[in-house]
Formats: C-alpha cells, sequence, structure tokens
C-alpha cells in the first residue's frame, strides 16, 4: 500500500522507524523477523487494512532504525514496542510477529495479561520443544542440541571491529543490481533492499544489521526459550507454524531428518500448549518460515479469524 505517514520515536538514543498505514477498527502492530524490515509486511496490510488500524516499524538495528551493536535484549525491544504504541496513541493493539518479531510480540504478551491478542508467525528461534517423535525422543533432543550449538558457534566477527562504512554510490549500486532482476516481487525487493541501509546525517551508509548486531542476535536467540515464554502469557495468543514440518519424515539426509523432528517437536508442544491452556491457540499454514512473503498469503484467515476481523 502507498498510502502510509512515515515517523520515529526516540527511546533513549535509539530512534524507531514507524509507518502508520491507517485504517479502521481494532489497532494492530507488525514486527518483522531477524534480519528483515518493515517491508516484509507488503502482504500482509492489504487484507488486514479494512477491518484494523494497521502500524509497522523497523526493529533496533533494523531497516531505518538506529544501528545497534551492543548485547542484545528482546526486553528492549519490547520497551521500543511500548514507546511506538504510545507514540502513534494506539489503544491497547493486537501484536503480530514474524520470527523474531514473534519472540518480541510474545515477550508483550507475557508483561500485558490485558493485550487483545498476540501473534507468533513461526517465532521459535531455536527453543527446543519438551517432547519429540519417535521411538528415541531423548536421542532426538540430544541431537538437536547439539546441532544448534555447532551452528551457534560461527566465526563472530571482532567487537572491538569499527562498523563498515558505505557511500551513496556504493547503496545505489546494489539497488540497481535488485532493480535489474525479473520477476513479479521485484518492486518489493528494491523497498526492503533501499531499507536495509541506514543513512548518517554525514551522507555515510551502514548495513542494518550490520554483521555484529546479527552475531548479537544469534546469541540472545540461543539463549531464548518461547515455550517457557509462552507458558507465562494470559492474553489470547495464537501461533501459526510454517506447513514444512507436516508430512512423511525425510530419509537419507541427517539434516533434513533432524529439522523435520524438531518441526514436529514444536508442533506437538503448540498443540499440548492450546489443549491446557484456553486463551493459546495454534494454527499450521503451508510454506517455509519466510510464509509471509509467499503470493498466497496463507496467514491471512487464520489472522482475521483470531482478530475478530473476518
Amino acid at each position: 500500500m502507498d498510502d502510509y505517514i512515515d515517523s520515529s520515536v526516540q527511546v533513549g538514543e535509539i530512534s524507531i522507524a514507524v509507518r502508520d498505514f491507517g485504517g479502521s477498527g481494532p489497532p494492530v502492530v507488525l514486527l518483522h523477523g531477524g534480519g528483515r524490515n518493515l517491508c516484509d509486511w507488503y502482504r500482509t496490510v492489504p487484507f488486514l487494512h479494512p477491518y484494523h488500524r494497521v502500524v509497522a516499524l523497523d526493529l533496533r538495528s533494523h531497516g531505518y532504525s538506529t544501528p545497534y551493536e551492543g548485547r542484545r535484549q528482546f526486553e528492549d525491544d519490547v520497551n521500543d514496542l511500548e514507546a511506538v504504541i504510545a507514540h502513534v496513541g494506539l489503544d491497547n493493539p493486537f501484536v503480530i510477529g514474524h520470527s523474531l518479531g514473534g519472540l518480541v510480540a510474545t515477550l508483550y504478551g507475557a508483561r500485558y495479561p490485558d493485550c487483545r491478542g498476540v501473534v507468533n508467525l513461526d517465532g521459535i528461534g531455536v527453543s527446543l520443544p519438551s517432547t519429540f517423535p519417535g521411538p528415541d525422543p531423548e536421542g532426538a533432543r540430544q541431537k538437536l542440541r547439539a546441532l544448534i550449538e555447532a551452528m551457534a558457534d560461527p566465526a563472530r566477527p571482532a567487537e572491538d571491529l569499527p562498523p563498515t562504512y558505505l557511500h551513496q554510490a556504493d547503496v545505489e549500486a546494489k539497488v540497481a543490481t535488485v532493480r535489474a532482476q525479473e520477476g513479479h516481487d521485484v518492486s518489493f525487493a528494491v523497498s526492503f533492499t533501499e531499507r536495509s541501509f541506514f543513512r548518517y546525517p554525514d551522507g555515510r551508509y551502514q548495513d542494518n544489521p550490520s554483521a555484529i548486531a546479527l552475531a548479537a542476535l544469534s546469541d540472545a536467540i540461543v539463549d531464548f526459550d518461547i515455550f517457557a515464554v509462552t507458558h507465562q502469557v494470559r492474553c489470547p495468543l495464537l501461533f501459526i507454524g510454517a506447513g514444512e514440518q507436516s508430512g512423511e519424515a525425510p530419509g537419507g539426509d541427517e539434516m533434513a531428518e533432524s529439522m523435520y523432528l524438531w518441526r514436529k517437536g514444536v508442533q506437538m508442544e503448540f498443540e499440548s500448549l492450546s489443549q491446557n491452556y484456553p486463551n493459546i491457540h495454534w494454527a499450521s499454514v503451508p510454506g517455509d518460515h519466510m510464509f509471509i512473503l509467499h503470493e498466497s498469503v496463507p496467514h491471512r484467515e487464520p489472522i482475521l479469524h483470531f482478530t475478530g476481523g473476518k
């Protein structure tokens, strides 16, 4: 949608970029995933807008919000969200988050038991469920924990390295490469790419998030347990998982097998939560983790049913 108002809100030294799409009805705030920005909601906003006031934001160290390369604490993201809600003047909004945004939305729901509701779109991080399918659940757990530990130990950028700055010509060249691609999503890809660089007042640019900020984000995600936080949520909560977690177990590929077991364990965990906690709801939609970008908009119906939009 091209009709919106851009603004920003200051939270300490951090400026959070906000996009207000307007609309009437119960308000909704949208939180994107890690390494992404608010452009990811280009397919979601049109189906929410007829029923809701819709606002999106760039999380700190993402998009047009201020780069931040210190230790990542998701409670800071919740504080940023509170500031945006007050800045725009929203009355108890629904909070919908994808991936990293889903973690933050769930934390917000745990902080505010009277919230209208939160929607977590496949925001699991690397949390391990309490049980796994198959004849050896504990073996599956140990295998996945070892896999997570291996993935969490890449070459980390040195924290004392200075930021890498870009010039306008560098950014324009990267955007031009994207613009030259063919496909029906080129407009989105260009907007997303343009928003992936933060411009300083002196004209310098920086990847946002930077490699250092992404490493800090990875550290924080490893320490985060979405299931423990979900147990603390008392407001209505809808978890929508990617449908790749269903189907037959793959054979011959250890990584694919591990991911299958993890996805099935996550499904079992949320199905159990939804059976034992009346405020928690579970749905699965077709597609991979980035289903919010899919042309079919598979998350449309469960979200609108949850928010009362349809």
